[in-house]
């Protein structure tokens, strides 16, 4: 008896670290003091990575401190390529009362 089988897609899970930096530009001048960057996975929709609260100035603002967000990406071993792993980045503002 004789079995056919099918080719299985090999993939790989690989470990990855991202490293984001976050600089806004051409921000209104009134209105907007403080702001802060949420990052969610689009497939779950958690929050997986926050900033904290950053000072507006001259219409510009620089969060110091970088959000590093771990995952792990599928790679197919016959073609040496990445699956996606869609995420949403949202800019807020803190509202001062």
């Amino acid at each position: 008896m004789s079995r056919t089988y099918k080719w299985k897609l090999e993939k790989i899970k690989v470990k990855v670290v991202f490293r984001l930096q976050f600089h806004a530009t051409n921000i209104p001048q009134t209105g907007w003091d403080k702001l802060f960057v949420s990052f969610i996975a689009a497939d779950s929709g958690k929050l997986t990575a926050k900033t904290g609260k950053s000072n507006v100035r001259n219409g510009t603002c620089k969060w110091a401190d970088p959000i590093y967000e771990t995952t792990r990406l599928l790679r197919d071993t016959n073609s040496k390529q990445f699956d996606d792993k869609l995420y949403k980045i949202i800019v807020g503002m803190v509202f001062i009362l």
